[in-house]
């Protein structure tokens, strides 16, 4: 805490301009630094990073790289070189912060190309003791060799079974004699996995019957207050999951099931298991002697199997039939009040899914001007621009900031100052092409994503802006005008690299004179 107040305060003292351009400028020298110059020889062996290595060096086959930003997002200390030292526009990093509203953020990045590792990113919001933010700490863990141990000890203890940890779409992330992320499991498990409920069955795999069982690794089994989620690629990272939370599957052969506990099976396997267990022990034990009571009970086991768990039989007997009766009944009642939990559940399971659907909408729109949000807008930017390298084509991005904005909230109020954004936000997406992206960045800033794009195209998109907003007289507040920053991708590019050209660009635009367009 204390060497995050000291991080924080040298960029406090600093005004806003000033620290968002010494930030940009401080991450344009750090990535193009070696491990040998002091700027980052300095971050690698302060007193923090010295303690983070020190946590690292003493579990390595569980811990990869460790390290901590500011409330700015600039790094502050770590174990090794960082893609950036940058890092508050990066979607783990504003889903930790959470608005305000800090979380737990698992971030499934896949394979890490800094640590030679499948790992699994566990991201984290500090605070002082007056519960303000001081920023944000990232350690990831090392997951293959941890769950692949794992993985080979439940297969000692539960038999000779085949047992599997995925993602929703199949890809292995663990798997004894399996590489992570090479493979998938087998095909016929698809369809279930698309079910976010535990489950249990039969299926057949070449030619052999087996019985599976397949259940979600809940997050919020491990903290309340957690999301997991991640990105499908990055500078320094290959292969990670954009679908949600991993999936553990086990399944045996029918022959090797005796040799598991019955109630792991699910429902209709454990009534028809059931079935046959009281008539082969009442057909041992008492012969034709007992036929009609057997045949009473077999004729209420059958309505057990056709689901009607109301069923009850009565009886005065007090010997063994007595005791199968009696025992009968208790199954009839706690499959009955199973049954009714499940529904219950399955209910309860569409109501959230309801409000999932509902929360994320919300975690991506800004409230105020109904456009897309900084979080959004770096999901699609990182889709766009990877679809865009494969393609052998270039995407746009244009920054814009309304000029003298904090005067029209001082003059007039915040009320009307919300008008505005609303107004700039609702007419400029009037004028853009269904494939754009318009996303409020932060404040009065505003940010475009243009696929497909020419250096020609983005600037004229640009001044078509520019020149829509200066030409309307705002009640009460005249006439406003922005200053806009265009570039566009080139090869070997990274989301990184664009924001920090575009924001030059935008700033030069501000610094010469304003209600102007500059391309770097």
């Amino acid at each position: 805490l204390e060497a995050l107040a000291k991080s924080n305060q040298e960029y406090a003292v600093m005004d806003e301009a000033t620290r968002i351009q010494t930030i940009l400028d401080l991450n344009d020298e750090w990535i193009d630094a070696s491990e040998s110059d002091s700027m980052v020889v300095e971050l690698l062996t302060n007193e923090t990073s010295t303690a983070f290595s020190e946590i690292q060096e003493g579990e390595p086959d569980l811990f990869g790289e460790i390290f901590m930003t500011n409330k700015y997002g600039v790094a502050m200390a770590t174990t090794s070189k960082l893609s950036t030292l940058k890092h508050d526009h990066k979607y783990w990093w504003q889903g930790s912060y959470n608005d305000g509203d800090s979380v737990i953020y698992f971030d499934d990045r896949g394979y890490d190309l800094s640590v030679g590792a499948v790992v699994l990113g566990v991201v984290y919001s500090i605070y002082n003791d007056a519960g303000e933010f001081q920023g944000v700490i990232k350690m990831n863990v090392k997951v293959t060799g941890m769950l692949i141990g794992h993985v080979a000890h439940v297969n000692e203890v539960a038999g000779k079974g085949e047992f599997s940890i995925v993602r929703p779409d199949g890809v292995i992330i663990s798997k004894e004699g399996v590489l992570p992320l090479e493979s998938s499991i087998n095909e016929v498990f698809l369809p279930f996995l698309e079910n976010p409920s535990t489950q249990t069955g039969q299926i057949t795999i070449e030619g052999r019957e087996k019985y599976f069982g397949i259940t979600n690794i809940d997050m919020d089994n491990i903290e309340e207050d957690s999301i997991f989620g991640g990105s499908s690629s990055s500078i320094d990272h290959v292969n990670g999951n954009e679908g949600g939370e991993w999936k553990v599957i086990y399944y045996l052969d029918i022959t090797l099931a005796n040799k598991l506990i019955m109630y792991t099976i699910y429902l209709t396997l454990a009534i028809s298991g059931t079935f046959i267990m009281i008539l082969s022990i009442l057909t041992f034990f008492f012969g034709e002697r007992f036929t009609k009571p057997i045949e009473v009970l077999a004729v209420h086991t059958k309505e057990l199997t056709a689901g009607k768990f109301e069923k009850r039989v009565t009886t005065n007997r007090t010997d063994e039939i007595g005791n199968l009766y009696n025992d009968f009944n208790k199954l009839s009642e706690s499959l009955q009040h199973s049954t009714t939990s499940l529904y219950n559940l399955e209910k309860e399971i569409e109501r959230r899914k309801k409000l999932e659907v509902e929360l994320i909408n919300i975690s991506r729109v800004d409230e105020l001007t109904q456009l897309y949000n900084r979080r959004a807008f770096n999901d699609f930017f990182e889709k766009y621009l990877h679809t865009a390298f494969r393609s052998d084509k270039n995407v746009g991005v244009i920054l814009f900031d309304i000029d003298d904005f904090k005067l029209v909230n001082d003059t007039y109020g915040h009320q009307v100052g919300d008008k505005v954004l609303q107004f700039l936000a609702t007419t400029i997406s009037k004028t853009l092409r269904k494939s754009d992206i318009f996303a409020r960045w932060g404040g009065e800033e505003f940010i475009l994503l243009i696929p497909n794009a020419t250096k020609e195209h983005t600037l004229e998109v640009a001044e078509k802006i520019r020149k829509v907003v200066e030409k309307y007289e705002h009640d009460n507040v005249g006439y406003i005008t922005i200053s806009l920053g265009v570039t566009i991708s080139k090869e070997n590019d990274n989301t990184d690299k664009i924001i920090s050209r575009v924001d030059k660009a935008m700033y030069i635009s501000k610094q010469s004179g304003k209600n102007q367009t500059t391309l770097n």
